[in-house]
């Protein structure tokens, strides 16, 4: 607990925002809601570039996109890792 103290001073010394409510709450980063941007808000007065995480996610995995699953590794190695690459 103090080291989470003392990291909070030391965040709010270099002028950093503390965690967004929505993440403290668990309002984001959970299986229903998107994920956070960030742990905590930039820097007072900050004029550059903020991070904005893109939440445009595939709904389903392709089942192209594990080819390995079509080779048996005990009978097929050179297939198997071959489509691991």
């Amino acid at each position: 607990m103090l080291v989470i103290a003392g990291y909070n001073v030391f965040i709010e010394a270099l002028g950093a925002q503390p965690a967004p409510k929505a993440y403290l709450a668990g309002g984001c980063d959970t299986p229903q809601t998107p994920f956070c941007d960030a742990l905590m808000a930039p820097i007072r007065n900050w004029t550059g570039h903020v991070f904005q995480l893109s939440q445009n996610y595939p709904t389903a995995v392709s089942p192209d996109v594990q080819p390995w699953l079509q080779f048996d590794p005990k009978t097929q190695p050179d297939q198997y890792l071959n489509a691991l690459c």
